[in-house]
């Protein structure tokens, strides 16, 4: 669970960067919106992957931390 809160906060500090390259001009702005739409992808996902591991510790009597 922790490699995945780690994970949840790097991709946090890609879309900042993604946000800023943006903003400088550095990427075009249909490169930015797939990107960023790219990372909330992920994140749906390590957001699915997170429960889904809840849930299993907790069917099988493990507490969470």
């Amino acid at each position: 669970m922790h490699h995945l809160s780690i994970a949840n906060g790097s991709l946090m500090e890609v879309e900042t960067q993604v946000l800023i390259a943006g903003r400088m001009t550095y990427l075009r702005k249909e490169d930015k919106v797939r990107l960023l739409s790219q990372a909330g992808e992920v994140s749906r996902m390590l957001s699915g992957l997170t429960r889904a591991l809840k849930k299993r510790k907790l069917s099988h009597g493990v507490p969470s931390t």
